[in-house]
């Protein structure tokens, strides 16, 4: 079950504007298991359900840690990097990111986040996923 959170802003015209995000976890592709020190390749399609166009630079995809290993430090840049757009998104248009990831030197499981952000707001659906890092 995905959890949906609008941001709503109101044009000079007075008309809603709404950042909105749809991205299910089959659009999240990242290896369930990832050796320490490796590097991985994973990609993340996102759509712009919403009524604004995302602004190159000032809209991003952001990627966080909710839970990791017993003793291990909850951000690891390994598995968290910045994502920001490079090009605008229009209503109804898709993006893809594509990233590489290494494999922290914790062993155990990750669970990960990806939500869109513009630089204020986290909006739109959010997506988990579980990953186990190994020797």
């Amino acid at each position: 079950m995905s959890v949906v959170l609008q941001v709503l802003l109101t044009s000079a015209l007075g008309q809603t504007l709404r950042d909105d995000a749809q991205m299910r976890s089959s659009d999240v592709d990242i290896p369930n298991r990832v050796q320490v020190g490796r590097t991985y390749r994973v990609s993340v399609k996102v759509t712009n359900n919403g009524t604004t166009t995302w602004q190159a630079r000032k809209y991003f995809l952001r990627v966080r840690i909710v839970r990791g290993p017993s003793g291990s430090p909850t951000q690891r840049e390994h598995l968290t990097p910045h994502l920001e757009l490079k090009d605008p998104v229009a209503p109804g248009e898709s993006h893809a990111f594509s990233y590489e990831i290494e494999g922290p030197p914790y062993l155990g499981e990750y669970r990960l986040e990806w939500v869109m952000s513009n630089g204020h707001d986290d909006f739109g659906d959010r997506v988990t996923r579980t990953i186990r890092v190994v020797e």
